[in-house]
């Protein structure tokens, strides 16, 4: 599972105290965040068509498992976006893009499959091919990282604001 914590705001005993609408305030900004957050993650997913060629994204299964959660208890708020896909952190790129390497089709027979249906032209993946390329530095196209880096100071604006009111 990947996730992106968006904001987290501990109030402990030798802080300064928050009353209730300061804490509702707070709690209702780092949701909006959230909520900003995962759908710029949506949107920073690359759709790429198989008609365009190879590539791209076959069921739209990490868009849909983008998800916001916002926890707020007395003392605590925490904001969170995350995923549950397993290979989000492939797209994402974490720890680093993986290198162009040979994949045989005998230990992935679902590649062949994946190559006719993206459109990748016979000869990579015909009679004659024992396996495909795939991989390298282009392979990976970070969402998280980018939507947190857009939206972060946005979120951390929001909730001073609502603590100040």
């Amino acid at each position: 599972m990947m996730s992106m914590t968006v904001a987290s705001e501990t109030f402990t005993a030798g802080a300064r105290q928050f009353t209730a609408m300061q804490h509702r305030r707070a709690v209702a900004a780092i949701t909006k965040g959230a909520i900003r957050m995962k759908q710029t993650a949506k949107s920073k997913l690359v759709w790429r068509s198989s008609k365009a060629g190879p590539g791209g994204r076959a069921s739209g299964a990490l868009e849909r498992s983008i998800h916001d959660k916002t926890v707020g208890r007395p003392g605590l708020i925490v904001g969170t976006v995350s995923t549950n896909a397993e290979h989000a952190q492939f797209v994402e790129g974490i720890p680093k893009p993986p290198r162009r390497h040979f994949v045989p089709f005998s230990i992935a027979p679902g590649l062949r499959q994946w190559a006719k249906r993206h459109n990748v032209p016979a000869r990579w993946w015909g009679a004659q091919a024992k396996g495909m390329m795939v991989g390298g530095p282009k392979s990976s196209t970070p969402f998280m990282r980018p939507a947190w880096k857009e939206r972060i100071d946005s979120v951390r604006h929001d909730i001073e604001r609502a603590l100040a009111a």
